[in-house]
């Protein structure tokens, strides 16, 4: 008799850190569903062409256990100016995600976030908390800490353990925000 694995779909699964994720669940006896913008040629691949306040989530919720979102609007060059992009993605976009899976009966929701909610450095206080009062800066760290004021509002209103990761400058080939960072001499 075989046991059936839990299912997660992974949002961003084929960006930065979802493609290292993804995998990593996979090892650990989860059955992962790939959330992708534009298919890649894995298994289990479901298309979601764009994230928004409209998003059609019913083909990545069926069947599953949990839901990682990590797909967001992240560090774009020349950015300063599309607030709304920033807005529809990371905020409008999560929060549909979120509603749809606790209206799917989901238990479990996994965001990751930025440390960038904090603010841009905690010099000259301690190290930070979980219970500071979050002070962003920037359209992602904005973004970001809004999507988490939603989902603090929605946990409440549901039956949906929300989990928030805020991880600080995820470093790595590929990274997006390393051209944003100045090189060290």
């Amino acid at each position: 008799m075989s046991e059936r694995k839990p299912v997660v779909p992974v949002t961003g699964a084929s960006r930065f850190v979802g493609r290292h994720v993804a995998p990593a669940l996979a090892r650990e006896g989860w059955s992962v569903g790939r959330a992708v913008r534009s298919p890649v040629g894995i298994d289990d691949e479901v298309v979601i062409e764009s994230i928004g306040p409209d998003t059609d989530w019913q083909p990545a919720l069926e069947g599953v256990d949990a839901v990682v979102h990590f797909a967001a609007r992240v560090h774009h060059k020349h950015d300063e100016h599309a607030v709304q992009l920033y807005r529809n993605v990371n905020i409008a976009g999560t929060l549909q995600l979120a509603r749809c899976a606790a209206a799917a009966g989901e238990r479990q929701f996994v965001f990751l976030s930025t440390v960038l909610g904090h603010g841009r450095s905690n010099e000259g206080r301690p190290p930070f908390s979980e219970d500071d009062i979050l002070t962003p800066r920037g359209l992602y760290g904005m973004s970001k800490a809004a999507a988490e004021a939603g989902l603090r509002t929605l946990a409440r209103d549901c039956d949906m353990n929300i989990s928030v990761i805020r991880p600080p400058l995820v470093y790595g080939a590929g990274a997006k925000a390393i051209s944003h960072c100045s090189r060290v001499q």
